[in-house]
């Protein structure tokens, strides 16, 4: 993770889920992450190929040039192999309650990549449990690389993916995987010496890199 978004994110999903596999859908509450809600999203899980967005922040939206709410996250990407990836990927984030960690890139809407760089972003998602204890809904964010050179406003079209990882938060790290855009899957190594060790608070977990690199109510999401 290299975005503050995606580190905030991620350190409250770690928190609320005290231990357990992955947090409860009502224990999110957006007051707590009031300074990055304009860049998450939750997707909800229809079936194996189709995550439709039950939410999306007003950054994320602008990002795609639409209201995203209610559409479906694959038809996002147009490329065969990066659906393929994701695919793959949150079937492991809601079967095995792991952590994708994904970047990509994308033009400009409107122009070519010979007149601007491409505009760079990461993407965080995050399983939470919501129906008879499964995981069908994923936490999210989606947040912008700025640079003195990269576009700054307005929106985006044809991303494609240029990293993908799957971390596993205090499991065994044979479950971790790492895989290229074109849906290739390689076993990470359980050698320590490419494993990180990534404390909060009390808790750990070790990331293994891939290789691309009468009380008041409480607010919740509106899901």
């Amino acid at each position: 993770m290299k975005h503050t978004t995606s580190h905030s994110l991620f350190s409250y999903w770690n928190e609320v889920r005290r231990g357990r596999p992955a947090p409860r859908r009502f224990d999110i509450e957006p007051s707590r992450i009031s300074h990055i809600l304009a860049e998450t999203l939750i997707l909800e899980r229809i079936d194996f190929e189709t995550y439709r967005f039950r939410l999306a922040g007003t950054k994320v939206s602008q990002a795609f040039g639409c209201e995203l709410r209610g559409e479906d996250f694959f038809a996002l990407w147009e490329r065969d192999e990066d659906r393929v990836t994701l695919e793959h990927h949150l079937s492991s984030i809601t079967k095995r309650f792991q952590v994708g960690v994904f970047e990509f890139q994308a033009n400009a809407n409107g122009q070519s990549a010979d007149i601007a760089p491409p505009a760079r972003f990461e993407m965080i998602l995050l399983p939470l449990v919501h129906t008879k204890g499964q995981v069908d809904r994923c936490l999210g964010a989606i947040s912008r690389a700025y640079s003195a050179t990269a576009p700054k406003g307005g929106s985006i079209d044809n991303p494609e993916l240029t990293t993908a990882h799957l971390l596993t938060p205090d499991t065994n790290p044979d479950l971790s995987e790492r895989s290229t855009p074109g849906g290739t899957v390689v076993p990470l190594q359980s050698s320590i010496r490419s494993a990180r060790i990534v404390r909060h608070e009390r808790r750990q977990f070790r990331v293994y890199d891939g290789g691309l690199a009468g009380k008041p109510k409480r607010p919740t999401f509106d899901t």
